[in-house]
């Protein structure tokens, strides 16, 4: 299964993609440039039994190797998870990361690995480099690190020939690793936190057995209206608890033949086989585009359903 290669148009964003991109989901898209949701089932259908990185599928025990763009060495599939098989690695620790450079020494790297490989030192006579790439303000030398500031998902290195963009190959595109390390915690549900809307990379997850959560359901022209667990609210103080166990004002025994009234309406669905494709999943709780799960004990962190089928959270900035 392969993932989506090609970063969506930047009016696509602030709604975060990466993690969809690199478990292999496919994009569904409406009139417009960006996703509508995602499909995911072929990521769903994967043997829990077995780790799956690139395309690939690996038995329990076997050995993936080294991954150096990542930082990960001596990686297999282990089985030890309760949650199913996962990859498991050992962090490569380089020397720079302990042993800062000297004054006026620079570490230099190859884009694709995870150390330096050498040291570029101002005094020293016989160190000389005549490539230099000039990037905003600032000057680096050939094989000196950069992210560019208008693209959080890329990672650069000084080479000849840079032209000013980030489509050569002195760039490529960052992995945050979510099909290497966190490919079980999207087959728990939980739901990836970004810090702020403008970062490549997830800082975190928040799961359903974390707390019990209720959905909020989007209000729309004033009026809150969402269909959540098989039902159709129309009042906003209608809320189904995450813990499955009850639903305020409406009572769902009885379900999927019995037809429940409310305030003058009638609520009935199929609760045995929904249609969730075009809504999020939080462990029991399926929620409309633009519903948000309620404020959990973090007020910093806001989650809300914005392309299905996984619930997206953002912790603000400004907390």
């Amino acid at each position: 299964m392969g993932s989506v290669q090609c970063r969506l148009p930047a009016e696509c964003y602030p709604t975060l993609h990466t993690h969809y991109e690199e478990i292999g989901c496919e994009p569904v898209f409406g009139d417009g440039p960006c996703p509508l949701k995602y499909d995911c089932s072929l990521f769903m259908a994967r043997n829990s039994s077995r780790c799956y990185l690139n395309g690939n599928e690996y038995e329990i025990g076997a050995s993936i190797g080294n991954i150096y763009p990542m930082c990960s060495a001596a990686c297999f599939c282990d089985g030890r998870s309760e949650s199913g098989a996962v990859i498991t690695c050992a962090n490569i620790e380089c020397a720079e990361f302990f042993r800062p450079p000297a004054p006026n020494c620079i570490p230099q790297y190859f884009l694709d690995d995870c150390c330096s490989n050498s040291t570029f030192c101002k005094n020293k006579t016989d160190d000389v480099t005549e490539v230099t790439c000039n990037v905003g303000n600032e000057t680096f030398i050939e094989g000196q690190k950069f992210y560019p500031s208008d693209d959080d998902c890329k990672s650069c290195v000084c080479q000849q020939g840079y032209d000013g963009t980030t489509n050569g190959p002195w760039c490529k595109k960052i992995n945050c690793g979510f099909e290497l390390r966190s490919a079980n915690k999207f087959r728990q549900g939980c739901a990836p936190v970004y810090y702020g809307t403008d970062r490549c990379c997830s800082i975190g997850f928040k799961c359903p057995e974390d707390e019990s959560l209720e959905v909020v359901p989007a209000v729309v022209d004033g009026n809150a209206s969402t269909r959540t667990g098989g039902i159709h609210w129309t009042d906003a103080s209608l809320i189904y608890s995450s813990t499955g166990s009850s639903v305020r004002s409406v009572d769902r025994v009885g379900l999927p033949s019995q037809v429940v009234s409310f305030a003058g309406e009638i609520f009935a669905e199929n609760w045995a086989s929904p249609t969730w494709g075009d809504k999020c999943e939080f462990g029991s709780l399926r929620l409309n585009v633009n519903d948000q799960l309620s404020p959990s004990s973090n007020k910093c962190v806001e989650c809300t359903c914005k392309t299905p089928p996984f619930v997206t959270c953002i912790q603000k900035t400004d907390c």
